[in-house]
C-alpha cells in the first residue's frame, strides 16, 4: 500500500521512516481512503508495542504520507530476526508482547486483519512493534467486524473466514471477529517454532527448551484451529495462556495431563516438595501401592477389552456380511422365488437342501407374512403361519429408499423365539422381487443362539482370560405385543443351543442408550466415523453368573452388540502376581526419594 523512505528532520538529528502512498494508490478505488484509515487507526492506538505515528499529511501532489520511528533492525520476517526469536523462550516473550498489542487494538474496537512477520518491526532493544493497519476493520463490542470486506493481504497468514471474505465467498457463518487475528497470531507462533537450524535440521535442545516448545506448539495449534469456535476466544485469553506457560503454570492442553501438571507444581513449590518427598514415597509404597496396582490393572483390562470389543465387532460384522451376501444371492434366484407357491410348509423343499450356507434354517414368506416354505421342515406345527409382526419383515421397508436398478439389501433383524421349536434365533432377510422388480415376499435365513458364532473366536481372539459374547435386542412373540426392552445373549461360551439368557434390565438400558439396540434400515454394514465403546466395570454375566470388567461395541447398524468381559477373579490374580514381585524391591522408595531431593535443588527454573 505504501513505500517507506528513510528521512531526517531538518531541525532534528534522529532518522525517521516516512511511509508514502504508492502512485497507483490514488487511481485504485478506495486506495487513498484505506491509507488515510491506516493513519487514523494507528494514531488512535497508544500502546508500547504498536508503532507510533509522529505526524501525517498530504504531499503537494495529493499523495498521503505518515512519519513513524525508524526500525533499523528490520522486520520479524528478516532471517536474522527469525533465527533470534526461534528459541522457545524468546519466541514466547515476543508473542506475549505482540498479542498484548493486538488485544489493546481489539479493546479499542480495531481488528488488524493483516498480522504477519512483515508487519512486525523489531526495535533496537529487540522489542516487537505492530505496524501496518491498512487492512484494519472496526469491530463492535461483541468483537464482530462492522465491514468484513477485505481487499489484498497475504492469504498464508489469514484465517479461513478471512480468506473467504477476500475471495468473495463469505457466508453469514464466516463473519470476521477478534478470533481472526488470534488465528494469525497462532500461525506466526508456529512459524517461529519451525525455524530450521543453520545445519539444516532441528537444533539440539535442553530438556527445558523441549518442554516449552511442546507447550508453545499446543498453544499455536489451539490458536490456529480452522473453526473460529475452537480457537482462544480473544487475544487477551491467548496472552493469558502464554503467560501461564512462561510462569510455569499448566496451559489448557495440560489440564488433563496429570504428570505435567504435577511437574509444574513441584517446580513452583520446591521446598514443600523436598520436605515431603521421602515421607510421601514411603507412604505410597507401603500403604497405597496395592490400591494403585489394582487400579492400574483394571484400567489395563478396560483398555484391552475395549480394543478387543472393537476387533471382535469387526469379526462379527464380517460373518454377518457373509450371511447377508448369501441370503441376497438366494433372493435373486428363480428357484427360491418360485417357493412363494410351495404347496406344503411342512414338506422341506429340496431346492434349499444344499443352500443353507451358514444358516441353520431358511424360510420363504409371502408379502402378508405367511410362511410358505422352510428348510429343514418345522419340528412341530405352527400355531399360526402369519408372521408379518416379526422384525425381519422390515426388509421390505428398505425397498422404498432403494435406488432404481440397485440390488435389494438384506436386513439383520432382532432376536426372535421360533414358534415351531421354541429356540432363540437371529434372522437375516432379503426381499423377493418378481421380474418387474415388484416385491412378492421375502426369504429369511436364521441362526440359532449357541456357544459360538461362525468363525469368530469367543475367547477375545485367542488371547487373555476373557470371553466374547454377542448380544441382541429381543423381538416380540405375537402381533398384539409391544416390542420388549430385553437384550438376549446370542452367542457365548457355555450357552446351550437355542437357550434364552437375558441381561438384567439396568444393563440392557445402559447398553441400548449408549450403543443403540434397534436395527436400522438401509446399509447396516456401513461403519460410522466414530465407533463408541461402553465400559461396564461391574458386569454380571447371565450365562456364567460371574462378575466381570466388560467393554461393549456395536456391530454397525445391525442392532447387535459385542461384549468382551474379563472376570474379577482374573483381575485379582494379576494384581496378586504384581504385588508379589514388588516385595523384592522394598529398597526402591529410599533411592528415588534421595534422588528427588537432589534433583529439586540442582535444577534451575527455566
Amino acid at each position: 500500500m505504501g513505500v517507506v523512505h528513510i528521512a531526517k528532520h531538518a531541525h532534528q538529528r534522529d532518522l525517521v521512516a516516512v511511509k508514502v502512498g504508492k502512485p497507483e494508490l490514488s487511481a485504485r478505488t478506495g486506495g487513498a481512503t484505506r491509507f488515510l484509515d491506516e493513519i487514523a487507526i494507528a494514531s488512535a492506538l497508544h500502546h508500547p508495542q504498536i508503532v507510533r505515528i509522529y505526524t501525517s499529511g498530504m504531499a503537494p501532489d495529493g499523495t498521503p504520507y505518515l512519519v513513524m520511528p525508524l526500525f533499523e533492525r528490520g522486520t520479524l520476517a528478516d532471517p536474522q530476526n527469525r533465527r533470534l526469536f526461534s528459541d522457545p523462550a524468546r519466541a514466547l516473550a515476543l508473542m506475549i508482547q505482540i498479542a498484548g498489542a493486538v488485544d489493546h487494538a481489539h479493546r479499542h474496537l480495531v481488528l488488524h486483519c493483516d498480522l504477519k512477520p512483515d508487519n512486525i518491526l523489531i526495535g533496537s532493544d529487540g522489542a516487537p512493534y505492530v505496524s501496518d493497519f491498512g487492512l484494519a476493520r472496526a469491530i463492535d463490542r461483541a468483537g464482530v467486524a462492522l465491514d468484513a470486506t477485505i481487499v489484498g493481504g497475504n492469504r498464508d497468514w489469514m484465517s479461513p473466514e478471512q480468506r473467504e471474505q477476500a475471495s468473495g465467498e463469505a457466508t453469514v457463518s464466516s463473519s470476521l471477529t477478534a478470533v481472526s487475528d488470534v488465528f494469525s497470531l497462532g500461525v506466526m507462533l508456529r512459524w517461529l517454532l519451525d525455524q530450521p537450524s543453520d545445519q539444516g535440521g532441528p537444533p539440539r535442545q535442553r530438556w527445558g527448551q523441549s518442554r516449552m516448545r511442546w507447550e508453545l506448539s499446543a498453544i499455536a495449534d489451539r490458536a490456529s484451529q480452522p473453526a473460529p469456535e475452537d480457537r482462544y476466544p480473544s487475544a487477551a485469553r491467548l496472552v493469558e495462556e502464554m503467560e501461564r506457560a512462561r510462569d510455569g503454570y499448566p496451559i489448557e492442553a495440560e489440564r488433563q495431563m496429570r504428570l505435567r501438571r504435577a511437574t509444574k507444581w513441584i517446580r513452583r513449590h520446591r521446598l514443600v516438595t523436598a520436605v515431603s518427598a521421602q515421607v510421601l514415597l514411603l507412604l505410597v509404597y507401603f500403604a497405597l501401592v496395592p490400591f494403585a496396582v489394582l487400579r492400574e490393572v483394571r484400567a489395563t483390562i478396560r483398555q484391552r477389552n475395549q480394543f478387543a470389543a472393537v476387533a471382535q465387532a469387526g469379526a462379527v460384522m464380517n460373518e454377518l456380511r457373509s450371511l447377508a451376501t448369501h441370503i441376497e444371492g438366494l433372493a435373486a434366484t428363480k428357484e427360491v422365488r418360485e417357493l412363494i407357491g410351495h404347496p406344503d410348509v411342512y414338506t422341506a423343499p429340496p431346492t434349499l437342501a444344499d443352500r443353507l450356507g451358514g444358516f441353520d434354517s431358511i424360510a420363504v414368506f409371502e408379502l402378508n407374512g405367511t410362511v410358505r416354505a422352510r428348510y429343514p421342515s418345522p419340528r412341530s406345527n405352527y400355531a399360526s403361519r402369519h408372521f408379518a409382526f416379526r422384525d425381519y419383515h422390515r426388509t421390505l421397508q428398505q425397498l422404498a429408499a432403494k435406488p432404481a436398478g440397485a440390488p435389494a439389501r438384506a436386513y439383520v433383524s432382532r432376536v426372535f423365539r421360533s414358534h415351531p421349536d421354541g429356540r432363540l434365533f437371529i434372522g437375516v432377510a432379503a426381499p423377493l422381487l418378481d421380474t418387474g422388480g415388484s416385491p412378492i415376499g421375502l426369504v429369511m435365513g436364521s441362526t440359532v443362539a449357541r456357544a459360538t458364532f461362525g468363525a469368530v473366536q469367543m475367547n477375545c481372539g485367542g488371547e487373555g482370560d476373557c470371553m466374547t459374547a454377542l448380544l441382541g435386542s429381543r423381538d416380540r412373540n405375537g402381533p398384539g405385543e409391544a416390542m420388549p426392552d430385553a437384550v438376549n445373549v446370542l452367542a457365548e461360551p457355555g450357552l446351550l443351543d437355542g437357550e434364552e439368557r437375558t441381561l438384567d434390565a439396568a444393563t440392557s438400558r445402559k447398553l441400548c442408550q449408549a450403543l443403540g439396540c434397534v436395527p436400522r434400515l438401509g446399509d447396516q454394514f456401513a461403519l460410522s466415523g466414530q465407533r463408541p465403546v461402553l465400559v461396564l466395570d461391574d458386569y454380571r454375566d447371565p450365562v456364567s453368573a460371574r462378575r466381570s470388567i466388560a467393554a461393549a461395541a456395536q456391530v454397525g447398524g445391525t442392532g447387535l452388540v459385542v461384549l468382551v468381559a474379563t472376570p474379577d477373579s482374573a483381575a485379582a490374580a494379576l494384581t496378586r502376581r504384581m504385588l508379589d514381585r514388588m516385595k523384592a524391591f522394598l529398597w526402591i522408595p529410599i533411592v528415588p526419594g534421595l534422588a528427588l531431593l537432589t534433583l529439586l535443588f540442582a535444577t534451575r527454573r527455566r
